[in-house]
């Protein structure tokens, strides 16, 4: 989800990789496919465990800001952001709200 963002506009990537050291890991491809691509995955259902449930929680979240930052360089400003549970988390980071906070309560 996403790739093609990253493709068509590497400087909202090179941006947010500036600003962390954990890029790779929150918008890899275990992130966004934590299975192995394989037609028995859908006969299968993989039992998700915590690591992948991280996973994929970081990558829905750094998916809001690679969105968000794409729309700020098209030139489209937020005035506002609404969310619920995990959507107000992405808004939080995707606006880059209380970002002394948030590098308090990581280090």
């Amino acid at each position: 989800m996403g790739r093609e963002i990253g493709v068509l506009w590497p400087e909202i990537l090179r941006a947010m990789d500036a600003e962390t050291t954990q890029l790779a890991s929150q918008l890899g491809p275990a992130t966004s496919v934590p299975w192995e691509d394989s037609p028995a995955r859908e006969a299968e259902p993989r039992v998700a465990d915590d690591e992948t449930v991280q996973s994929a929680i970081f990558g829905q979240v750094s998916y809001g800001v690679v969105l968000s930052d794409l729309l700020r360089h098209l030139g489209v400003e937020p005035h506002a952001a609404i969310g619920y549970s995990l959507g107000e988390s992405a808004a939080l980071f995707a606006l880059r709200a209380g970002r002394d906070q948030i590098g308090r309560a990581q280090g």
